[in-house]
């Protein structure tokens, strides 16, 4: 065996063989935003083609909605247990921050499945644009592009929401996705909603289970697009489990109601 010297330079490759070392770190040092927009910008129903999205019929409007040319981008969910919209909503949130112009997108919920949603949906798309997976940076609650840290998606925190973070959501092209609105506090929802821009695109969704509050207020609002999800109607629905639920639940009863049918209790 040749002995070497720590300093000697050993060559990798024999004579001739181009390595393509400096191309790729041309191709990083000029990666810009504009790079970016020019790959990806595009409309959302023309991104979910491209990433063999589908989502039900009665969903995708609203969505459209959400991401077109409009004043009213409110859009309210009720949904029994098991008929989340977390899937199309993690769609939105990643088209919002790389298919947008100075698109963000914020999550509220306490649940860790939207987030999931938006980790898989982005291994996806850094399938199709490789050089992508250069210039996202995460943390355990957040997503960003390196070449402008605005571009980003945010899990919110509870533990650290403060009045300078609520004001730091408002902006045309900043989506709000609150993923169990039966779980946040009245002060919470009437603080969001009053600190949204006309224009900007919020998607409350949750389980009604009160009468009353602010959850019920954002859906009967004026301009508030509402969708109902039936537990019946779910992808994932288990038969057997809904027979049982609705033998030991009258159908009339509020608890049938609002876990079922997405519709909120009488009382």
């Amino acid at each position: 065996m040749p002995s070497h010297s720590l300093n000697t330079t050993i060559p990798m490759f024999k004579p001739g063989i181009t390595a393509q070392h400096e191309r790729a770190r041309a191709e990083f040092a000029t990666f810009n935003i504009g790079n970016l927009d020019a790959m990806l910008v595009q409309p959302f129903p023309a991104f979910c083609q491209e990433m063999r999205l589908t989502f039900p019929a009665d969903i995708m409007p609203a969505m459209e909605r959400l991401t077109g040319y409009s004043a009213e981008k409110y859009i309210a969910v009720t949904h029994g247990e098991r008929a989340p919209i977390h899937a199309p909503a993690a769609a939105l949130a990643v088209w919002s921050m790389l298919c947008c112009y100075y698109g963000r997108a914020y999550v509220v919920s306490p649940y860790m499945r939207t987030w999931s949603t938006i980790e898989s949906l982005l291994i996806q798309v850094a399938q199709l644009y490789p050089v992508l997976t250069r210039h996202l940076t995460f943390s355990a609650h957040a997503v960003h592009l390196d070449c402008t840290p605005a571009r980003r998606i945010e899990w919110l925190n509870p533990q650290e929401f403060t009045e300078a973070k609520l004001a730091s959501l408002k902006g045309c092209t900043s989506f709000v996705f609150v993923d169990g609105a039966e779980h946040c506090t009245n002060g919470f929802l009437e603080a969001l909603r009053a600190a949204m821009m006309p224009g900007q695109p919020l998607l409350v969704s949750g389980v009604p289970v009160s009468a009353g509050g602010a959850f019920r207020a954002i859906c009967e609002e004026p301009g508030v697009k509402r969708i109902r999800l039936s537990a019946l109607d779910a992808a994932n629905a288990n038969r057997s489990q809904l027979e049982s639920l609705q033998e030991e639940h009258r159908e009339e009863s509020d608890y049938y109601r609002s876990f079922i049918l997405g519709l909120f209790p009488k009382s």
